[in-house]
């Protein structure tokens, strides 16, 4: 009896062995293959866009770069435009198609409702585009970057640059030049549309480069014009080579302390004497003061603040800014005029801005809004108001005090 108890004892755990042991390692299988379900998804914590503000023409494409947290992709976000029939969205893709003139803000939104906002600008398909220059100088080992430019009134994002010979001029995807062997290459640069420009690019050795002497402190700029930001400070006395100028003459190629750059020509004392002030001489006028002002915001409002008030003018920039130039005085729309064109020569994006007043809806004022790096905001050069206690001359917000029409300038507002 107790050999056979002992038998059916081993008989019932080799039983329980085999009929246990698969199932928990089915039970372990299934938990390794389980898929996640919604609501196991980690929730992002931010939603960010590319840039916060975009330009393009009518019929282009541009993707608005929508991530969560900084670098996962916004695969499921929700875009919504709040004006309609600016811009078309394909939220599978993320992009953006521009359909009519006008602004919009185009807002991403995560299923846990964080948002990001992208403030596009439509504009006219480029029918003509330009580079700064025809012609480039360039040391071999240099690099610069080319700019596109597109007409009044026309706009695009996306720019392709291709070199004739990358032997001597090379370019990357994101502009940038690199001068290679000594010759010349032709670097042309194509819109989303098939409009073109051409810049003919010279690769110089150092045979041949003229020393020269600046007359004044001066600035080594990146390329030739007042939009472009300074490489270094050159101080008055100093010795730089010269390889190259400009077309017009105005702005000279030249490397100081191992830096290549442009400066413009007056730092060499050579002051032409213009005669005759039109709107073709303007650019000219304008360097030339920009020169001594320099391109501060804060000096460049301060120079156009101390214009003498007077009633006169048209409501052109040009024809404005010329008759300043004459009279040396001039009303709000002279002083509006000469700030949007000093700050746009300077690359600060800004707009000329008519309104009239909040109070009597009929006194008209012109003031402007320009881009800073804490966002759209008001700038009046001729309002004492403009001007509080603590010497701060951009405000957020000028509805208290005039009306205009707010569909056709940014949205004004300090970014947090």
């Amino acid at each position: 009896m107790v050999l056979i108890s002992a038998i059916i004892a081993v008989t019932i755990v080799s039983c329980k062995n085999t009929a246990v042991e698969p199932q928990r390692q089915t039970t372990t299988a299934a938990a390794v293959t389980e898929k996640p379900t919604e609501k196991t998804k980690k929730q992002p914590n931010s939603v960010s866009v590319g840039t916060p503000m975009l330009t393009i023409g009518i019929g282009e494409n541009a993707d608005l770069q929508a991530h969560y947290d900084g670098s996962l992709p916004a695969e499921d976000a929700a875009y919504s435009s709040d004006r309609a029939g600016v811009v078309t969205i394909d939220e599978a893709a993320g992009r953006v198609t521009g359909k009519a003139e006008g602004g919009t803000v185009v807002t991403v939104k995560s299923p846990n409702n964080k948002t990001a906002h992208c403030f596009v600008t439509v504009k006219k398909a480029p029918t003509k585009v330009s580079f700064p220059v025809d012609k480039l100088n360039m040391l071999a080992g240099e690099q610069t970057t080319l700019t596109l430019i597109p007409a009044e009134g026309e706009g695009f994002s996306a720019v392709t640059l291709t070199s004739s010979d990358s032997g001597v001029v090379s370019v990357a995807a994101n502009g940038l030049l690199t001068a290679g062997k000594a010759g010349t290459a032709t670097v042309t640069g194509t819109t989303f549309n098939g409009q073109k420009a051409t810049c003919a690019v010279t690769v110089l050795d150092n045979n041949g480069v003229t020393d020269r002497q600046t007359a004044v402190d001066a600035d080594l700029l990146r390329e030739p014009g007042w939009q472009f930001p300074s490489v270094q400070k050159v101080p008055a006395g100093s010795r730089v080579s010269q390889y190259g100028q400009s077309d017009d003459g105005r702005w000279i190629k030249v490397k100081y302390n191992d830096s290549t750059g442009w400066m413009y020509n007056k730092a060499f004392g050579e002051i032409t004497n213009y005669s005759q002030f039109n709107t073709r001489t303007l650019p000219v006028m304008a360097d030339d003061l920009l020169f001594d002002v320099t391109t501060d915001k804060r000096a460049i409002f301060d120079f156009v603040y101390q214009i003498s008030y007077d009633t006169n003018g048209d409501n052109t920039v040009e024809n404005l800014c010329v008759e300043y130039f004459k009279r040396q005085r001039g009303s709000c729309f002279h002083h509006a005029a000469m700030l949007c064109y000093l700050y746009n020569r300077c690359g600060y994006e800004t707009y000329k801005v008519n309104g009239l007043s909040a109070y009597d809806g009929v006194s008209e004022h012109s003031w402007c809004i320009s881009k800073t790096d804490e966002g759209w905001l008001h700038v009046d050069a001729q309002e004492f108001s403009i001007r509080t206690a603590d010497e701060q001359y951009f405000i957020d917000d000028y509805s208290q005090f005039f009306n205009w029409d707010k569909e056709a300038f940014p949205p004004t507002g300090r970014v947090a």
